[in-house]
This record gives structure tokens, C-alpha cells and sequence, in this order.
């Protein structure tokens, strides 16, 4: 029997309740399970944070006794701090160790030990004080001097000699001890010599101690890691909430950090629970607009990769142009640059007056240094290209340094200067890598070595160490401050940088320096101290070589070397559109007798060579018609279809760049010389060109 209408009302009456029934049951449990995880969560998240401020604290705890070490090792590993410690030059302490540590990495006590471990000079907060003021620091201290004293005596008494000077004898110790009933920071240090020159047959050290209180880290404790209320507590004492402890380096606890718990988050996902039951109530409702929110904000996301997509290649763009302007102003600048260096040398060197000699002579020395501003420019963009190529060959670094040395030391000398180059026995010999690189990273810090001293010396110091080769240029100039250092390396930035400076430069040395070392795999740094001089040291992991085998150019032995007495004219082919670089090149070529053939373009240049034999050709790159790329390499093939002796081909060109001497000697070219050409290189690239192959 069907049921009547009411009876059908009535049951769907209770198919509804039971539906509602049953969603509130299901928010129900949704709310008690939400609540539940969001209960859960934050206990796990206040774990975690716990966890996470326990072990920076820990952390900060340990990267200030490493940074300790390594501020104190910057002052111990030096001849004068050896050489004064030694003569127990108190005034001379204070100045470059007490008040060094005091003023510059806010160390407020620092002791100096004699080599048989007796105090000798004691400060506190810049001021000299007696050293029985300190009697309690001292007494903290003295295991860990003991410590260091011990293990200096065994390492300077060691067979090898390398061991009783500079980083390799050089003994720190870090440690946490309690002075006067509160805790302190400490690092205890020998002081050793940087260089065999300053180390006497005693084997022992002086030694210096400095500190800070522990309690001077609170304050960033509650800055950098956002540690609510951080305290120190001696041990013994009651602490509430996390904490870290703190021991002596014998492992005694001597006091505790800590502070109180921050507990993100966890109170407002509590609190928040009823709140959720809410957001349950309506997440339904939302759900539609959550999804075309949602879709909306897809859609964008799309959007914006697409503009940062574009973003990225105007930017790649930009800097391809960026690229090839700098390759175009290369071009355009060395191509007058070349005329007025080659002819100001060569004009030079015909001036008979001393007036005259020595007004060519500003010209020429004026067009070198425009050439080296080019070069620093060019370097720069290479490096932000990451086009810089770096050779592994061997090479000598006896030779290298010698001739970096000798680059400079005219200068040196013209100043009244010293140049020292010391060669340890270690750091001696082959090795593999870029010597061209190498050279020019010496040379730039030498150079600026040179320009700022007036007086004194200026030395490199080659060493070797356990993972490669250490380099150190120093002198005694002028110095500079900490707040000079730091800007030192930056692009176009220089130690003075008032309109009233003495000398002059791009401020592009450095910074080149520092990325090619960095490229390297090395290092870079730099110590100076106003009115004292200033210290370079270059760590680079260079490995050894066997044999240093420099490297040789193909030569072809059909030819004869230009210098060569009885033999017909050398015969030139040389390829140039421009008109001064044909009177450069043909005056230059002159002062050897050669007999020049003209061609400006690079079509002419082929046509030339099919119709003569030359001994040379020196070739253009950019040139109307045909370039130089394209006119050497048809040469190539001509003389591969005839069966033709190889004709040396040098290209001569304002195209500096790396790729553009790939581009030369992809093409067939046997020599790339960019310009602005100096005569003595033109000559001395045609004397190993045309030189015949000896058996």
C-alpha cells in the first residue's frame, strides 16, 4: 500500500534530519579533527622553534670564538708584532694590539705573554693598566697559555723550517672561562713571525690573550635571532625556559644562556579553534568564489612569468648589446690609439733634443695608459661576461715573478724604493695554471704597491702551503683604514676618491683582481694600517708540475728569421683600409728593410697573394668588400688546391676580445696581435714566425 501524502511529507522529513544529521556530525568531527591538528601543529611548531633558537644560539656561541680566532690571528702572524713582543715594546703593544682589539673588534681585555708564559703587558678598554689588575683574567686563562705555549714549543721545533714562521706555526686556542664570576669569551694565540727572515733560534713565542664578556652578545642575541628576554645565569643558578650551556675548554659548566620561548604561532592556531567552526560553516560558500579567486590568480601567475620572460631576454638583450658596444668602441678607439702609440714610439726614438725626447715621451707614456684603461674596461666586461678563459699549462713561477718584478722595479727605483722578491724553497718551481692571469693579478697589486709608496720597500713573498701557493705584496706606504678595506675591491672605487687626489687610475685593478682569483678557485685579502704599509695576500690552489714547458708557437722552416744578414728584403703583404694603420705599418716594417705590398681590403689582399709569393701576410680583421676572416681563410684554401708552402698569416686588429682570437685562428691565422700595435711586438711576432724550425 503507497504511502498517503502526509506519511510521505513525514519520511521526507526525517530523510532531511537524517541528512542533517549527518553533515552535523560530519562538521562536527571536521571541527574536533581540525582543532585536534591544529592543536597538534602547534606543539610541533613550538618544538621546532625551540630547537631551532637552541641551535643558533649554539651556533652563535661558536661562530663568535671562530671569528675571535680569526681577528686574532690577523694581528699574531706579523714580524713587527713578533719583533716588539719580543723587545716587550709596551707603547707599541698598545697601540697595534690593545687598542687594535679594543677600538676595532671590541675585545675590551687583552694580555701579551713573554715567551716563558709571564704577563708583560696588560689593557682594558683602550687603556693601558698594570698587569696585576688582570691578575684574575690571567689566572683564567693560564691552562689554555700553558696549552698554547706547549704546542708552539713542539711546532717551531720541528725538522722542517717552514713550520716556525707565518700560518703554518701559528697556535690559537678558543675557549669560555669564568673571570671574577662572569663568563668571557677568550682566544689564546701565539705570536710567530710572517717570514724566516724575522725568526730567531729560539724556539718559543710570545703570546697574547684577549676577551670579551659572554654578556656582550645578548643584546644581538635579541636582535639577529628575535630571542625574547635573553639572560646569562652563572651555573648553579635556577633558570626557567630553554637554554644553552656554556663550558670551559676542560668542560666544567660555567654559566648558562637563556631566554624565554617564543612559542610562534601556537597560542593563535589555539585560540583561533572556535573560529574555525565558522570558517567550516561557510567554507562551502566560499568554495565557488575560492575557485574562481583561485583560477584568477592562476591566470595572472601565467601573466607574469610571460612579462618576467620577456623581462629576462630584454635583459640578455641589453646585455649582448652591452657586449657588442664594448666590442665596437674597442675597435674604434684602438684603431687611432694604435696610430698614435706605434708613431709617438717611433718618433720617439728619433728625437736627438732632450726637450724633444722627453715631450715624446709624455705622449707615449700618455697612450699607454690609455690603453690600459681600454684593457681594465674590456676585462671588466669579459668577467661580467663570463668570458674569461683561463689557460692550464706550465709554467715557471720563479720566471714569472722575475719578470713581474723587473716590470716594476724601474719605477720603484725612480722613487727611491726597495724592490724585495723572496722565493721560498717550498714555493719554488713549476706549476700548472694561467700564468698570464697570474701575472697580471701580481702586477696590479705591485703596481699599486709602487704608485702609493714614497718610501721603504715594496716585496712579494712567494710560500707554498698544504693546498696550493701563497702570495703576499706588501709595502710600506701609506696605508689605509678598515672602512677603506671594505670598499677596496668594489668596481670603479679607490682609496682616495676626493677631487684632490694625488694619484689617478680607473679603481678597476682591484676588482679585476679579485674576480680572476676568485675564478682561479682562490683567495684575496687585504691588512693595512695608516702610516704603516699595507699587505695583499693571494692564496691560490695551484697544483704542481714536473716540468715547466713554455709554449711554443708553430713556426715553418721554409722561411728565414728577419734578422738575418745578406738575404733579400722580407716581402709583406699587408691588408688595411685604414690610412694612418698603413703608415704605421709601413714605417714600422721599414726599420727591418721589408718590401711592403699594400692592399685595402680583404679581396684586393687575395687577389695580391695570388699574383706574388710574400714571406708574411699581416692581415686586417675589419675591412669593406671582404673582412680579414673570410680573405685568410681563402687564402687557405688556395695554397691547400696548389700544393703551396704554408705564408704566415698575423692578424693585426682592433678586436680584442677572447672569441675574437679564436675567430683569427679558427680562420687560419698563425699569430693574433691586437692593437694598438707597439713595433717591438709587430718585429718580435715576425721574428718567431719566420725564425726556421731547428732540429
Amino acid at each position: 500500500m503507497a504511502p498517503s501524502p502526509s506519511e510521505q511529507v513525514a519520511i521526507r522529513r526525517r530523510q532531511l534530519l537524517r541528512l542533517l544529521a549527518v553533515l552535523a556530525i560530519a562538521a562536527g568531527a571536521t571541527i574536533i579533527t581540525v582543532v585536534g591538528l591544529a592543536y597538534s601543529s602547534a606543539r610541533l611548531i613550538d618544538q621546532a622553534s625551540l630547537q631551532q633558537e637552541t641551535l643558533q644560539v649554539s651556533r652563535r656561541v661558536d661562530s663568535t670564538l671562530v671569528k675571535m680566532q680569526n681577528d686574532v690571528r690577523s694581528a699574531a702572524v706579523w714580524n713587527d708584532a713578533h719583533t716588539q713582543s719580543l723587545a716587550q715594546n709596551a707603547a707599541w703593544l698598545h697601540e697595534n694590539i690593545g687598542k687594535y682589539f679594543s677600538d676595532y673588534m671590541s675585545y675590551p681585555v687583552s694580555v701579551v705573554f713573554s715567551p716563558d708564559g709571564e704577563p708583560i703587558y696588560a689593557s682594558r678598554d683602550s687603556n693601558i693598566v698594570a698587569v696585576s689588575r688582570e691578575a684574575q683574567f690571567i689566572a683564567a686563562v693560564a691552562p689554555m697559555v700553558r696549552a698554547v705555549r706547549d704546542e708552539s714549543i713542539a711546532r717551531n721545533s720541528m725538522a722542517s723550517d717552514h713550520h716556525a714562521y707565518g700560518f703554518a706555526a701559528h697556535v690559537a686556542h678558543e675557549g669560555m672561562v669564568l673571570v671574577g664570576g662572569s663568563p668571557y669569551f677568550v682566544v689564546v694565540s701565539n705570536i710567530v713571525p710572517e717570514d724566516a727572515a724575522h725568526r730567531d733560534a729560539n724556539p718559543e713565542d710570545p703570546l697574547v690573550a684577549t676577551g670579551q664578556r659572554v654578556s656582550s652578545i645578548l643584546p644581538r642575541l635579541s636582535q639577529d635571532l628575535a630571542l625574547f628576554r635573553p639572560r646569562l645565569s652563572l651555573e648553579g643558578a635556577q633558570v626557567s625556559g630553554p637554554y644553552v650551556t656554556l663550558s670551559s675548554p676542560d668542560g666544567t659548566p660555567i654559566g648558562k644562556i637563556s631566554w624565554q620561548a617564543s612559542r610562534p604561532g601556537g597560542r593563535l592556531l589555539i585560540n583561533a579553534a572556535p573560529a574555525l567552526v565558522l570558517v567550516i560553516l561557510v567554507a562551502l560558500a566560499a568554495l565557488f568564489a575560492g575557485m574562481v579567486r583561485i583560477r584568477r590568480l592562476f591566470v595572472d601567475l601565467v601573466n607574469h612569468e610571460t612579462a618576467l620572460d620577456a623581462s629576462r631576454q630584454e635583459a640578455e638583450a641589453a646585455n649582448i648589446a652591452k657586449t657588442r658596444f664594448l666590442a665596437n668602441m674597442s675597435h674604434e678607439l684602438r684603431t687611432p690609439l694604435n696610430g698614435i702609440i706605434a708613431m709617438s714610439e717611433m718618433l720617439h726614438q728619433q728625437q736627438t733634443d732632450p726637450k724633444g725626447r722627453e715631450m715624446t715621451r709624455t705622449v707615449v707614456a700618455s697612450g699607454r695608459i690609455l690603453e690600459r684603461v681600454l684593457n681594465d674596461i674590456l676585462d671588466v666586461a669579459k668577467i661580467e661576461a663570463i668570458e674569461v678563459e683561463f689557460e692550464r699549462v706550465p709554467f715557471d713561477m720563479d720566471t714569472l715573478l722575475l719578470d713581474v718584478a723587473a716590470l716594476h722595479r724601474a719605477t720603484a727605483e725612480a722613487k727611491g724604493l726597495r724592490m724585495e722578491l723572496n722565493i721560498l724553497p717550498g714555493a719554488a718551481g713549476a706549476y700548472i695554471g694561467d700564468h698570464v692571469r697570474v701575472s697580471q693579478v701580481i702586477s696590479n697589486l705591485l703596481s699599486n704597491a709602487v704608485k702609493f709608496t714614497d718610501h721603504g720597500r715594496v716585496a712579494i713573498t712567494a710560500r707554498r702551503c698544504a693546498t696550493g701557493l701563497h702570495l703576499v705584496v706588501s709595502d710600506t706606504g701609506q696605508g689605509f683604514d678598515r672602512a677603506t678595506s671594505d670598499r677596496l675591491f668594489r668596481r670603479f672605487e679607490q682609496g682616495d676618491s676626493s677631487i684632490s687626489r694625488r694619484h689617478g687610475g680607473t679603481g678597476l685593478g682591484l676588482w679585476i683582481s679579485r674576480a680572476l682569483v676568485r675564478a682561479m678557485g682562490g683567495t684575496i685579502r687585504v691588512r693595512s694600517i695608516v702610516g704603516k704599509g699595507t699587505l695583499f695576500s693571494i692564496h691560490l690552489p695551484l697544483e704542481r708540475s714536473q716540468v715547466a714547458e713554455p709554449l711554443v708557437l708553430e713556426t715553418n722552416a721554409g722561411h728565414r728569421p728577419i734578422d738575418q744578414d745578406g738575404l733579400s728584403p722580407l716581402r709583406v703583404l699587408v691588408a688595411e683600409d685604414h690610412e694612418v694603420n698603413q703608415r704605421v705599418m709601413m714605417m714600422i716594417l721599414e726599420t727591418i728593410g721589408a718590401k711592403v705590398t699594400l692592399a685595402e681590403n680583404g679581396a684586393l689582399a687575395v687577389e695580391a697573394f695570388k699574383d706574388a709569393d710574400f714571406d708574411v701576410i699581416l692581415m686586417d680583421i675589419q675591412m669593406p668588400i671582404m673582412d680579414g676572416l673570410v680573405a685568410t681563410a681563402k687564402i687557405r684554401e688556395l695554397e691547400a688546391i696548389s700544393g703551396a708552402a704554408r705564408t704566415p698569416i698575423v692578424a693585426v686588429t682592433a678586436n680584442a676580445m677572447a672569441a675574437d682570437r679564436e675567430a683569427s685562428l679558427r680562420a687560419g691565422a698563425d699569430y693574433h696581435l691586437s692593437k694598438p700595435i707597439r713595433p717591438a711586438a709587430l718585429i718580435e711576432a715576425l721574428s718567431e714566425l719566420l725564425a726556421p724550425v731547428i732540429d
